[in-house]
């Protein structure tokens, strides 16, 4: 949409977890960002999350917040997650079509 593409992210964690967590992004192939939105109209609200793990959906607690990440085109990401006492990065390649 709007040059955006937008990627549906669900964030969960253990019962036990009690957070917060921050996320952060950016484009590992060339220069470029990631970005988080609550909604297709919303492209690049945010440039960082910071997460809550309130709604309880089965044995896993829910964030609350944005629920898209949003790059310009496709190529490859990372997504740096920082908690209380760990860091982990997560690296996605967006693609269009299939």
């Amino acid at each position: 949409l709007g040059g955006w593409y937008y990627i549906k992210t669900i964030w969960i964690a253990p019962p036990a977890f009690h957070g917060p967590v921050l996320v952060r992004g950016r484009r590992l192939d060339r220069a470029g960002d990631v970005r988080f939105s609550h909604g297709f109209r919303r492209a690049g609200n945010f440039r960082e999350l910071r997460l809550q793990f309130e709604r309880r959906i089965t044995d896993w607690k829910e964030a609350k917040g944005p629920r898209y990440t949003v790059v310009a085109e496709p190529g490859c990401f990372g997504l740096q997650v920082d908690g209380p006492a760990f860091s982990r990065t997560l690296v996605f390649e967006a693609k269009v079509g299939s």
